[in-house]
């Protein structure tokens, strides 16, 4: 046998079989960074991407959707049809408001366009009289994706939800984590001043005057600066009424006797909210809703911690009869992700090493599996470098690579034993056996990266998609390679891998001692399962390889045929192909909208009843089935405008739920049926699509 430290053999596997310290430093510096980078990472629930929109809103008062489109829409989209790098537009006719959005194509200047929509617009002089000054702005950047939800309610009245959840709102906004806090369904503050003719005579009063009264009352000015020896002193009036108390205190009047009149003397004051249709429900109840984004670069998973660990916190300062409850969790899903990744790894590498343990020695397989975590913690390592973040797309190219990633080590394991077995333990068969099938491995892996490589270059938002499975798969692969010829050689020339003799191990002729037993037994088990699969491969394997290889003619044929019949399945339509499949998603989206002109208390009506169908339905269920869980563990609806809403649905989130989010859809739809005045309903229940 060889010295297990000198070798004639050259190149970069020979280096590092021989420098086995510089196989554990590479070995422990992708181990560290990747530990470093796992903890750091960025994690959300899906890949960012780009977008890039200009919206054109022009406001015309009191006009009916069509009157808009003809006298708004229409003529913007006009003048703008000849701006390069648009790639589409699409406009939204409502009542009062005319939108028009322009999605840019990948890469144009969203300024300079944006200038020339601004130009375009701005020359049209056939807009109605009643129309405002057109609002052109840009929608640049990353998409914002909501993180969680929060729902407020209890016994309260709409003031005190709107003031709590204001309150919350700007707490909320103070976290590190968070980016942008949204109400939903929510509205906006109005004071009202409702005054009658007959007060306008009794007290010698014009509409004008108490509108300009209230106009020069209401305000803050600057009263300049007084300059005095001991430093400058900024002078300012705060007369700004920002309450309906403050408002009835304006003085219209003052009378030669000193009375005056006030504005509560002639005016009914409402402190309310604006008329548009509000609506806010949760689980049934009244509700004030938060929606909660992530900031820039913050982990989803991190968001989502700061804001339940605000919410316990404030739970102890607020009276027990106003609930906060938080649901549509989506780092719930990606954590979800993460322990099945987490347990796929677990179960592959432990399987990977009992099924190594047949046919190699023990020692082989365990470096082998070692080479799992290495690959994947090195392409943790690489990730935010495209950059990649950890989310349920890149999460799923982690468990796409697992069973490709272990192959290649297994090669060059597999081919070393045999080297080790055939001609002894030493650098140099080693080194021999990992050269053997070191090129063919690294063309297998280099294939599979070319496959994967053009997936990078999709633009486009499912470019994001494509580009995080890609980019993981072909980092894990590169990493493959790069523990499998450089690091795993060193280790096996470094195990001590002692010849079987098959004689002592099955007619030992001394006593066994018994600490030799165990071993000896799974000795027995490894070699009983060599040896059948050595004869399977020389009575079976070898010689139908042989006649295949003799009739080179027929075997090509037989494999054309299988490729032809592949295609045909694929072009008849028997095999089914779509760019997404349909995967089943843990909650649904309704989007609702009634047909123009509806009132917002039509609108109400109608929500409610879609709402407690499926509250009816689910309770129910829970009723007729006590120890199952229930259908539906969340509803929440907020309204979009005077007109439209949303409602999202949450499931629980376990494979022991009684239906899926498909069948919980047919059910709704059954119960609802056909609504008058329902211009749109539509579930959207599978993942996102329809």
């Amino acid at each position: 046998m060889q010295s297990s430290k000198i070798t004639n053999e050259k190149g970069i596997i020979a280096w590092f079989t021989s420098n086995h310290v510089a196989a554990n430093l590479l070995m422990f510096l992708i181990i560290v960074a990747g530990l470093i980078s796992a903890v750091s990472i960025r994690k959300e629930t899906q890949p960012d991407f780009d977008i890039s929109v200009i919206e054109v809103q022009v406001p015309y008062l009191g006009a009916a959707p069509e009157e808009v489109e003809e006298g708004v829409v229409i003529r913007i989209e006009e003048a703008i049809q000849d701006v390069q790098g648009i790639k589409e537009i699409s406009s939204t006719a409502s009542e009062g408001l005319g939108t028009v959005s322009l999605e840019l194509e990948l890469g144009e200047d969203v300024s300079e366009i944006l200038s020339e929509v601004k130009t375009k617009v701005d020359a049209i002089s056939t807009f109605p009289n009643l129309t405002e000054k057109p609002i052109i702005s840009k929608i640049e950047g990353r998409e914002q994706k909501p993180v969680i939800f929060i729902a407020i309610h209890g016994d309260l009245d709409p003031f005190a939800r709107k003031v709590i959840s204001q309150e919350m709102r700007s707490e909320l906004m103070q976290l590190p984590s968070v980016n942008q806090v949204r109400n939903l369904g929510d509205r906006n503050y109005e004071i009202s001043i409702e005054v009658s003719e007959q007060s306008l005579r009794q007290y010698g009063l014009t509409l004008s005057e108490v509108a300009q009264a209230i106009k020069d009352s209401s305000i803050d000015l600057p009263g300049g600066t007084l300059k005095t020896s001991a430093g400058d002193i900024l002078l300012r009036t705060n007369g700004q009424a920002y309450t309906g108390a403050e408002y009835s205190q304006i003085v219209l009047r003052t009378f030669s006797d000193g009375t005056r009149l006030i504005l509560s003397d002639i005016a009914t004051i409402t402190d309310g909210f604006v008329e548009t249709g509000g609506y806010s429900r949760f689980d049934g109840r009244k509700s004030a809703q938060l929606e909660v984004v992530a900031g820039g670069q913050q982990s989803e998973i991190q968001t989502a911690k700061d804001v339940k660990n605000y919410l316990l916190e404030k739970s102890r300062f607020i009276p027990n009869a106003i609930k906060m409850e938080t649901w549509i969790d989506l780092p719930r899903y990606l954590e979800d992700r993460l322990e099945m990744m987490n347990s796929n790894i677990i179960s592959g590498a432990i399987l990977v090493f009992l099924v190594l343990s047949l046919f190699l020695r023990m020692k082989v397989a365990f470096w082998v599996i070692i080479g799992l975590p290495v690959t994947f913690l090195g392409a943790l390592w690489l990730m935010p470098t495209w950059p990649v973040t950890i989310n349920v797309i890149s999460l799923f190219g982690f468990i796409v690579v697992l069973g490709i990633v272990v192959d290649d080590a297994i090669i060059i394991g597999e081919s070393v034993y045999t080297k080790i077995r055939s001609d002894g333990q030493s650098i140099d068969n080693v080194i021999k056996g990992a050269h053997k099938v070191a090129t063919p491995a690294t063309f297998g892996v280099l294939t599979t990266v070319a496959a994967f490589a053009p997936m990078m270059l999709i633009s486009g938002p499912a470019g994001s998609f494509f580009e995080a499975m890609s980019f993981v798969i072909i980092l894990c692969l590169l990493f493959s390679l790069v523990e499998s010829k450089l690091i795993l050689p060193a280790h096996l020339a470094r195990a001590h891998i002692p010849d079987i003799d098959e004689e002592d191990l099955f007619r030992p002729q001394r006593s066994i001692p018994f600490k030799e037993e165990i071993p000896r037994f799974f000795l027995k088990i490894q070699r009983r399962v060599q040896h059948r699969m050595n004869s399977f491969v020389e009575k079976k394997y070898r010689p139908w390889l042989a006649k295949a290889v003799d009739n080179r003619a027929l075997t090509l044929s037989i494999f054309v045929s299988i490729l032809i019949l592949s295609i045909g399945l694929i072009f008849g339509g028997v095999a089914r192909v779509v760019l997404f499949p349909e995967i089943e998603s843990d909650f649904m989206q309704v989007d609702f909208e009634m047909e123009a002109g509806t009132p917002p208390s039509r609108r109400d009506e109608v929500l409610t009843f879609i709402e407690s169908e499926l509250l009816t339905m689910n309770q129910e269920y829970v009723q007729d089935n006590p120890d199952d869980l229930p259908m539906i563990e969340h509803l929440g609806v907020f309204a979009r405008g005077d007109l439209g809403a949303t409602m999202f649905v949450e499931i629980p989130m376990t494979q022991d739920r009684p239906f899926s989010m498909n069948e919980i859809s047919s059910m709704w739809r059954d119960r609802v049926g056909e609504i008058p005045g329902v211009r749109e309903l539509k579930f959207i229940g599978e993942d996102g699509f329809d």
